[in-house]
């Protein structure tokens, strides 16, 4: 009797589960470092249960799930929502990181050689890479995977599980997290463009002046070198950029559902 009772109270307490269960996986399947497919999936798909697991203990006494089939599929699909709403806006910033790589690349001419991203699942720039591993760490360091959570869980207290409106869609936060992610990008590669254009500049007059002097021989490794150069020199002001603006990417993740 004591075990049918038991079943039938864990049965009861499911649909509240699967809804914290879909919002903690729209966050995870989007979200910087949680949603990365170089973390092994039995990770990840740990981390989504228990973290739910967590999160719903948290917040099941705040809510009652539909109990009917007809409006628990678009509960459950906007909890879906949320959570990649979530994980988006949260990942916006690093796409503007993979840009400034991809510009740099395509200045210097070393695009070519891309090199395949188990981050975002597809082709990226070496340099794009290696700003991603960069900031990821910056990130980590700086707790931004803590800020991530705390955003999601307060979330919960802005948009009960099962009560989200789509046309509650926060649009103007994830522009506004677009906006700032094209701006860090121009920002992160300034420094390397700038000078690429300066050296190009400088050859075209020495192309003037010396025209036997083959300058696309000459001319490519002076351009990686001289990009290089100025990215080793700017690296320590690039980061304070990206954390400056990670921790205002954040706060904007952390409002997209707040007041």
């Amino acid at each position: 009797m004591s075990d049918a009772l038991n079943l039938s109270w864990l049965i009861a307490l499911l649909p509240g589960y699967i809804l914290v269960l879909a919002r903690v996986g729209g966050l995870i399947i989007l979200a910087p470092f949680f949603g990365s497919t170089a973390i092994p999936l039995r990770i990840r798909l740990a981390l989504l249960v228990v973290l739910s697991l967590a999160l719903f203990a948290m917040v099941a006494g705040t809510f009652s799930p539909p109990s009917d089939l007809a409006r628990f599929v678009p509960a459950l699909l906007g909890e879906l929502v949320v959570g990649l709403i979530l994980g988006l806006g949260a990942a916006l910033i690093f796409v503007g990181i993979r840009l400034a790589g991809l510009l740099i690349g395509q200045q210097i001419g070393i695009s070519l050689a891309d090199v395949f991203d188990p981050s975002f699942e597809g082709r990226a720039s070496i340099l794009g890479r290696l700003f991603f591993m960069l900031t990821l760490v910056i990130f980590l360091l700086l707790g931004g995977h803590r800020a991530l959570i705390g955003s999601l869980i307060d979330s919960f207290s802005s948009v009960a599980p099962g009560t989200f409106n789509p046309a509650s869609l926060p649009i103007v936060g994830l522009t506004a997290l677009l906006s700032d992610a094209y701006l860090l990008a121009i920002r992160f590669a300034a420094p390397a463009l700038v000078a690429v254009f300066l050296a190009s500049v400088a050859f075209s007059f020495i192309a003037r002046t010396v025209p036997q002097l083959n300058m696309i021989s000459v001319g490519f490794p002076v351009q990686i070198s001289t990009a290089t150069l100025v990215l080793i020199i700017s690296l320590g002001s690039v980061c304070l950029a990206f954390q400056t603006s990670l921790g205002s990417a954040l706060q904007s993740v952390g409002r997209l559902f707040g007041p």
